[in-house]
């Protein structure tokens, strides 16, 4: 009969994050694997790891086992607890020029100071604009994003009007728009 060294372990990783678990087992060759999630068989998990390469908040509290058998016998491993953990809420702690400014300089650069890191392609121009008020289409410039102040910047192209008009800054939120590194969305 297979005899397991080393039972897989208990995971706790955040939404969106991979989590593996692995089994080492001895006994008469060949030795076969087939890993379960809550006691079924989970289809193509035949190996001696079987990994979630992106955990979802309805994975959370499931369990994980795998049966080792060879021509001796079978044994199963310990159930093995995943636990799936939402990230925090994105927000914006910071924006320059602050909400309601006048007298904005014409080559102002509108930033935004983000609570987390970002992930760097979530940044983009469909994510972060920067809109005439009244106007249906975002002005262009040039959005870059430093990961060590968690800061967005955006620099127009042709330089903000500084005479009187309105700007309005757009961050989209939501699963299609900015997100942290570990996937929490900007509500």
């Amino acid at each position: 009969i297979p005899e397991i060294r080393s039972q897989p372990a208990d995971r706790t990783v955040g939404v969106g994050a991979p989590a593996t678990f692995r089994v080492a087992a001895v006994g008469p060759d060949p030795l076969t694997y087939q890993w379960f999630r809550n006691a079924a068989p989970i289809p193509n998990a035949t190996n001696t790891s079987y990994t979630i390469a992106s955990a979802k908040s309805a994975q959370n509290d499931v369990r994980f086992a795998c049966v080792v058998s060879s021509y001796a016998g079978s044994v199963t491993s310990r159930s093995a607890l995943l636990r799936v953990t939402n990230p925090p809420s994105l927000t914006i702690r910071s924006m320059t020029p602050p909400p309601g400014a006048a007298n904005v300089p014409g080559f102002a650069v509108v930033s935004a100071q983000f609570s987390d890191a970002l992930k760097p392609t979530s940044v983009n121009s469909s994510t972060f604009q920067v809109i005439p008020v009244g106007q249906p289409t975002p002005i262009s410039g040039r959005l870059t994003y430093d990961n060590s102040t968690r800061t967005v910047q955006f620099r127009s192209f042709t330089g903000l009007d500084p005479a009187g008009i309105t700007y309005r800054v757009v961050v989209k939120g939501g699963s299609n728009g900015v997100q942290s590194a570990q996937g929490a969305v900007l509500a």
